[in-house]
């Protein structure tokens, strides 16, 4: 959640604006808040989510005349709090106890609760957008 991560993510998603291309990827974007602090998560993730969606706001999302319902088929726009959207962070949480295993291979010491702690809800929303893509697919 840096102003250089912020100009990166710009020019990378005005490179993808400048091709058709676009509107396949922005589909199947989704924001990923990797090592998550410890403390103020809270603040930290609304801060991250609010510059994603100015960022998916100015490259991404199609821009809805007023009036007009967001949620027909025809645009693809979302809310700053709207469940589900692209811009809404998921989060990975660093965690202490991982960061300290010597290694995360072999050793048996990675305890369940661990990976739940740091991976838990990215985890949880990996397994929704899967159910929801192969539920298209159908």
């Amino acid at each position: 959640n840096t102003e250089p991560t912020w100009t990166g993510y710009r020019l990378l998603f005005e490179h993808w604006g400048q091709t058709p291309v676009v509107r396949r990827l922005r589909e199947r974007l989704h924001l990923v808040a990797a090592l998550v602090p410890e403390t103020d998560r809270q603040r930290y993730l609304e801060s991250l989510r609010d510059h994603a969606w100015k960022l998916f706001l100015d490259h991404l999302y199609d821009q809805v005349p007023p009036g007009v319902e967001p949620t027909d088929d025809e645009w693809f726009s979302f809310d700053l709090t709207e469940d589900g959207a692209p811009h809404l962070p998921i989060p990975i949480f660093w965690n202490r106890g991982l960061a300290t295993l010597a290694h995360l291979y072999g050793s048996g010491d990675l305890e369940p609760s661990l990976v739940e702690a740091a991976f838990g809800p990215f985890l949880d929303a990996v397994g929704q957008i899967v159910d929801t893509d192969e539920e298209l697919t159908q």
